[in-house]
């Protein structure tokens, strides 16, 4: 559990972590206006860049829900060891001031690594769009994008999952101990 002030703290990382999304989301949503507007909306004959834009996007939400879990897995086992071996963490139930630095810089690698594969899936069906007509990749694509908007910070999302991290790594150290 954060306290009041490591609460208070979180305000500039998660001021980072809204532009972040806020970015890769306008980035998605202004090249679909863009594409909807300059295509000729005449659907190709053999749309198999359509196809293939979609296969990589289920391939890419395959990815993002695995990724991120690995980099957060990594981060957390890191902490149990340092805690394990009291180097750098105290045994205590809220989170450590120590700890907040690299939980949030787990926090800010997943959130980036997460959107960017669904921004990338998202461009790569617009263009689809763009050069065969298929509206189904603009659908997807538009899925794509509430996914990345799903991910945005807020102090609570990112506290609680700071808080989490935090009660795993204890509960690996004790493991390792």
């Amino acid at each position: 559990m954060l306290n009041e002030t490591q609460r208070a703290d979180l305000a500039a990382p998660l001021l980072q972590m809204r532009i972040i999304v806020f970015a890769l989301a306008m980035g998605v949503a202004m090249t679909t206006v863009i594409f909807l507007a300059i295509a000729d909306g005449e659907p190709a004959d053999d749309p198999l860049i359509s196809y293939i834009a979609l296969g990589f996007a289920v391939m890419m939400v395959v990815v993002w829900l695995v990724v991120p879990n690995l980099l957060t897995r990594h981060v957390r086992h890191e902490l149990a060891g340092q805690q394990a071996a009291g180097t750098a963490f105290e045994r205590e139930a809220t989170v450590s001031d120590s700890a907040i630095a690299p939980l949030l810089k787990a926090y800010l690698a997943r959130l980036i690594v997460g959107c960017a594969l669904l921004e990338g899936a998202a461009l790569f069906n617009l263009v689809a769009y763009l050069v065969e007509g298929s509206l189904s990749n603009v659908v997807v694509a538009g899925i794509l994008l509430l996914l990345i908007l799903s991910h945005f910070p807020t102090r609570d999302r990112v506290a609680d999952w700071v808080a989490r991290q935090w009660e795993a790594s204890r509960h690996e150290s004790a493991r390792q101990f």
